[in-house]
């Protein structure tokens, strides 16, 4: 009887293991690895359209070159350093845009993880909050996807 249980309880065990198999090796969608742009619109805009200032906070795709990534340089340890924006990258619809005015500051946790000159798919949040100083209020990524 014993033998039985042990038995059991070990195909128990198996049965388990087997159907997380799937979920327990599924890669961590993060912007490490740059999560895949869903459709939150019906719309793709562009930067010129997403950066006059006038959407709502919301969802929003938008298809645009990387110019610029940004990461916070860090501060030594006992130093005092001027505080610096959030990592982000920036992005434009022409790949070699130098105007600051057609372009949009996305803040993403993992900003080298973009090639600048690609060209994206970018799901983006609209916040309520404008800490750039630019027409439009701050946009944290939701996921990004280079477009071939």
């Amino acid at each position: 009887m014993k033998k039985f249980i042990a038995f059991l309880v070990i195909i128990i065990i198996a049965v388990v293991l087997w159907q997380n198999w799937g979920t327990v090796n599924a890669p961590t969608v993060t912007d490490d690895n740059l999560p895949v742009a869903t459709s939150t619109t019906a719309k793709l805009y562009t930067v010129d359209e997403l950066a006059t200032g006038t959407l709502p906070a919301g969802d929003y795709d938008v298809l645009g070159y990387v110019v610029k990534t940004y990461t916070c340089p860090a501060c030594p340890a006992g130093a005092q350093c001027k505080p610096c924006m959030k990592d982000n990258i920036t992005i434009a619809d022409n790949p070699g845009e130098k105007d600051a005015n057609k372009t949009l500051i996305i803040f993403a946790t993992e900003p080298k993880n973009f090639t600048v000159g690609t060209a994206y798919s970018f799901s983006v949040r609209l916040t309520d909050t404008n800490t750039t100083g630019l027409l439009i209020n701050d946009l944290e990524l939701l996921g990004a996807m280079p477009v071939e």
